[in-house]
């Protein structure tokens, strides 16, 4: 699973999730999810910053996945943070679903240089 870490590994800019505007994704700063060698990461997205925990894989299709959980701060309404992605084929591009505030969003995220 080493590769599949390395595929995933930094910074991707989250250019659309339904359900937010440009504004609302972006409230704060730039929507974002992090991923660490050491199985965590970062999701920001609506001015909210939650820490995942992160699993790699495989799709069916053998392209590079990625699932992951995480809580948001304390006091949240719906605090439970899911989601699950893959790399498409061209290697800058995530496509995926995100539980965010208890509802599953797709969501496209781009790597950051």
């Amino acid at each position: 699973m080493e590769e599949i870490c390395d595929h995933f590994a930094g910074d991707w800019q989250i250019t659309e999730m339904q359900g937010y505007s440009e504004t609302e994704l972006h409230a704060g700063e730039p929507a974002r999810i992090t991923f660490w060698e050491d199985g965590t990461g970062e999701l920001v997205c609506g001015g909210e910053n939650v820490t995942i925990n992160v699993r790699y894989g495989e799709t069916l299709e053998g392209l590079s996945a990625v699932t992951f959980r995480g809580r948001r701060s304390e006091g949240a309404k719906r605090a439970a943070v899911s989601g699950l992605g893959a790399i498409k084929e061209d290697e800058d591009t995530i496509e995926g679903s995100a539980k965010v505030g208890g509802r599953a969003r797709g969501f496209v995220a781009k790597r950051l240089p």
